[in-house]
């Protein structure tokens, strides 16, 4: 996975910068994995046992790996997708989180920066008349054609209304602010965990 640079404080992370164990302990044809942004991050969320990832882990009685990156775009999670590929991983489920479709990242001298709304508005000139989010709707569709070829189970939604139009799936809703008055608290965490988990057993089922 990439490693994460922009590191937020306060929140116990593993060396590559996730809030999840350290990578090579991880037994990944055993657990799931969950992508995302903020929201999948648990940013504003002080207790790792009421993020996302450990609300579906209780659902589904096996780890998830929470991969959420605080400020990311889809790109991202594409790029993380192809690392987890590439290095043979195969978990026993993916969910996604869609972050905004207006965001993308930066790499500069080796550091990968996330832009977005907080950016300097020099940066977001790339964004501009719908660039990234005509790159992050080909990113989005890279990343289920992938896992879908693999045979790897997968669930997305999205929570930016804006973007509705790329994520081509159901959109989440907030009940409740994290502790910072910024983003999502954890009953919006359990609220897409049960999402997440309803959405695999119906595909599960379908199959």
């Amino acid at each position: 996975m990439l490693k994460i640079s922009n590191l937020v404080p306060g929140y116990r992370v593993n060396t590559m910068g996730y809030r999840t164990s350290e990578f090579d302990d991880i037994n990944w044809s055993g657990c799931y994995v969950v992508q995302g942004c903020s929201a999948c991050f648990g940013l504003g969320i002080a207790d790792d046992q009421q993020t996302i990832a450990e609300h579906l882990s209780h659902r589904l009685q096996a780890p998830v790996i929470n991969l959420g990156v605080s400020g990311s775009s889809i790109e991202i999670q594409y790029f993380n997708t192809i690392e987890m590929i590439q290095q043979d991983i195969r978990p026993k489920g993916v969910f996604v989180m869609w972050p905004n479709a207006d965001r993308f990242p930066l790499f500069t001298h080796g550091q990968l920066e996330n832009c977005g709304s907080w950016s300097d508005p020099k940066k977001l000139e790339w964004a501009f008349n719908g660039n990234s989010a005509q790159h992050n709707s080909f990113h989005r569709r890279a990343v289920r054609i992938m896992w879908k070829a693999l045979g790897v189970p997968f669930v997305d939604f999205g929570h930016h209304p804006e973007s509705v139009g790329v994520y081509d799936c159901s959109l989440t809703e907030r009940f409740d602010w994290g502790t910072d008055g910024e983003h999502w608290g954890p009953k919006t965490a359990e609220y897409i965990a049960e999402m997440m988990y309803q959405k695999h057993l119906s595909n599960l089922k379908s199959v």
